[in-house]
């Protein structure tokens, strides 16, 4: 058994169970903390660490290396319900806010540019707070795909529009409407910069 000090009397008898079962047999130089002399190592990859660096694992603790190459397996390993469910909520959003986005375009182009830019930004944030994915090509661009019919092809719009003009008809002024409007154009881009640039786990 180890003699008590102030670093083993703060912790529990649980963690301390689990510390002196990553204990080495020789004292080594912590790997991160090359002033500090330890037994403890990483249970996954073998380290010597100290109890500045060390990260609770499920099974004693593990280096700060190793700690984050499981965070990113966890993010790899999200499955097709997680996806499902992040993007119809992060779409329902961006659809609400693309909807009440349009009343404030008349308010002139910082207004109507600002206001785009926290579409996007709202967009991304949803998306990061609903569950953890790797990011990757696939998911900036389809993050951008939510963003650009959120505003450009806003559905709650095209419904209410329905009962003047046919679908296609309706899609060929939306597209119009904003191909032809350098404003608008701007507004778009802002929006799907936002929301591409804020995509962080």
């Amino acid at each position: 058994m180890y003699p008590k000090n102030n670093v083993f009397s703060n912790i529990s008898a649980t963690v301390k169970r689990a510390i002196l079962e990553n204990t080495m047999s020789e004292e080594k130089t912590c790997y991160y903390h090359p002033d500090t002399k330890t037994r403890l190592g990483c249970s996954s990859c073998g380290r010597p660490i100290c109890t500045k660096c060390i990260v609770s694992a499920p099974i004693g603790y593990i280096c700060p290396d190793c700690a984050g190459k499981n965070k990113s397996q966890a993010k790899i390993n999200a499955s097709k319900r997680d996806y499902f469910f992040t993007f119809t909520n992060a779409f329902v959003a961006a659809v609400v806010l693309g909807y009440l986005w349009n009343f404030l375009k008349p308010f002139g182009p910082f207004i109507m540019w600002a206001s785009a830019y926290v579409v996007g930004y709202a967009v991304a944030k949803i998306i990061t707070s609903l569950t953890k994915f790797k990011t990757t090509k696939t998911l900036n661009i389809i993050t951008a795909m939510i963003t650009v019919i959120a505003i450009v092809y806003n559905p709650i719009l095209i419904f209410l529009s329905l009962s003047d003009l046919n679908i296609i008809a309706i899609l060929f002024l939306f597209t119009f409407a904003y191909v032809g409007n350098i404003m608008n154009t701007i507004s778009v881009a802002i929006a799907v910069w936002a929301a591409v640039r804020h995509l962080k786990f």
